[in-house]
């Protein structure tokens, strides 16, 4: 269901949360369908969920974990939130069409710099939670950061096909992921970015 959300003071909007099994929209959507992963479309600012992907992290993605992965869960979907909190402060649209501008390789290393933005704001949004609500464990904390690394560029290239091309990364490092989410959630700090000055005229 929708729902809102304080960033920087301001109550946001969240997007629509739907399984595959509920929507199929537009071809973006279903090819995100394909993909197996979860998605966020800015056409229409929703988040789609492939439930079969939570039931499969552990097995596929080799998460580690004592408990349920009820945390790695929530900051997969969180990351996916963090996109459409790009969207509403306008740095995934200038991100989108400097991309459309520059290289293959100079698009994916803004790609890289958009998607550690979004692990970063998963880890503010977990940091503001806790401080509600006390939710968070250490527990809770390792089982994040061991899917950070478990779904980082180089660990699934590897796994894939026994090495890695850094080049052709889109999301970032094992190392990388787990940096920008611990960042999030030790800091909370909204302001930060993994864009330089410059990386989006």
């Amino acid at each position: 269901m929708d729902g809102t959300v304080s960033v920087a003071r301001h109550e946001i909007s969240i997007p629509y949360a739907c399984s595959f099994s509920q929507v199929l929209y537009k071809l973006l959507v279903a090819m995100a369908l394909l993909l197996w992963v979860p998605f966020y479309c800015s056409a229409d600012q929703r988040l789609y969920l492939d439930l079969s992907f939570f039931s499969s992290m552990r097995k596929d993605l080799g998460i580690q974990a004592k408990g349920d992965l009820d945390f790695a869960y929530a900051y997969v979907i969180a990351h996916e939130v963090g996109h459409h909190v790009e969207y509403l402060r306008g740095i995934l649209g200038k991100c989108h069409a400097k991309m459309a501008r520059v290289s293959k390789e100079e698009a994916n290393k803004l790609s890289v710099k958009l998607e550690l933005l979004a692990d970063y704001y998963a880890g503010c949004w977990a940091h503001y939670d806790n401080e509600k609500y006390q939710s968070l464990t250490d527990g809770d904390i390792e089982e994040a950061i061991d899917c950070a690394e478990k779904i980082g560029d180089n660990y699934l290239q590897k796994k894939a096909r026994g090495y890695a091309l850094p080049e052709t990364f889109t999301h970032g490092t094992s190392e990388q992921r787990m940096y920008w989410l611990k960042k999030g959630i030790d800091t909370g700090d909204w302001n930060t970015t993994t864009f330089a000055p410059g990386d989006l005229d």
